[in-house]
């Protein structure tokens, strides 16, 4: 049902987490047969051979997630990311986007310079949770956050 209703409302792809290739299966084929993409994860830990595995079976991009631990988490070491950039990019000619631990237009930068795209979820959220109650603010303060994030990545 969910392939299908996807593909009925337009969706280009998915980000499903704890959705390795290997499961995949029935519901990765019909993804597939309606022309839906499949993006996968790689973290900190995955190893070459399966860095390879999840290259080769993603679609549109890879995703890599960039901390260990949970989304929004506060830390990004960028040595690191620049080191599994250049490690990744061997296993697929597919666009790379780094996510985790992107929540203004510094991190948003630094991490567009290193990978092919920055993913900001959290800082949104986080927006959200905060301002749920004042549609008017929630709008304002998500958009002073995507300015931000243009201007950092424009600039």
């Amino acid at each position: 049902e969910f392939a299908e209703a996807a593909a009925v409302a337009g969706v280009d792809g998915t980000i499903i987490v704890n959705f390795p290739p290997e499961e995949a299966g029935e519901f990765g084929d019909l993804l597939a047969e309606r022309e839906i993409e499949t993006v996968y994860l790689l973290s900190p830990t995955t190893t070459d051979v399966r860095a390879r595995k999840i290259c080769g079976a993603s679609r549109g991009f890879v995703y890599y997630v960039s901390l260990k631990g949970t989304t929004g988490a506060e830390t990004l070491d960028l040595a690191d990311v620049a080191e599994k950039m250049s490690r990744f990019r061997a296993f697929s000619d597919l666009p790379i986007l780094v996510g985790f631990g992107i929540k203004d237009g510094a991190s948003a930068k630094a991490i567009a310079e290193l990978s092919d795209g920055a993913v900001v979820g959290s800082a949104i959220v986080r927006i959200m949770g905060d301002n749920g109650d004042n549609p008017k603010l929630l709008e304002e303060r998500v958009q002073a956050l995507i300015r931000e994030l243009r201007t950092a990545l424009d600039g």
